[in-house]
């Protein structure tokens, strides 16, 4: 492996063996893996935390680099509305996820483009004429430069079901 000036590593040192694509990784500061996925020595920005017995918790953590414009529409079950965002992830390969939040939630949750956040999301897919579209549901938001976490247990507050009739193309 090639030195850069000074002696450090140009790249990250270190086995290149990339884990099982469901390798959980615990949330106590990733003690379970010497390295992230890649060898380098950086905790990913996306992140699955499980504990035995319950439901993993999904999260991002970036940068809001988007806010597109908010769609609404009605539906056999009453009024909706979505917003999507996309958020980058940090690393030496930055990548871009596109997710959404629903109703109240936008109102809630107030993101605006150039905000550090940690995203708490479901992940839903849905068949539509023979292909498979997955949603990034957001349903919580924390900003970087939060004080801290209040103590009280998230709440997920499920987005009306999308039928055929509902979906735009």
């Amino acid at each position: 492996m090639s030195q850069a000036t000074g002696g450090t590593p140009a790249m990250c040192a270190g086995p290149r063996i990339r884990p099982p694509v469901n390798t959980l990784i615990s949330s106590a500061g990733y003690p379970s893996l010497p390295s992230d996925n890649w060898g380098c020595r950086t905790p990913p920005a996306a992140v699955m935390h499980h504990q035995a017995g319950a439901t993993p918790v999904l999260e991002l953590k970036g940068k809001i680099i988007q806010v597109l414009p908010e769609k609404s529409g009605t539906s056999a079950r009453g009024e909706w509305r979505k917003q999507e965002y996309v958020i980058e992830l940090p690393g030496d390969y930055p990548k871009q996820v596109c997710f959404m939040a629903w109703g109240d939630r936008i109102d809630q949750f107030q993101i605006k483009e150039g905000q550090e956040l940690t995203v708490h999301f479901d992940l839903e897919s849905r068949e539509y004429n023979g292909r498979w579209y997955t949603d990034v549901k957001a349903w919580r938001v924390e900003r970087a430069d939060a004080a801290g976490d209040d103590g009280a247990p998230p709440t997920r507050e499920e987005p009306p079901p999308i039928s055929d009739d509902d979906v735009p193309f």
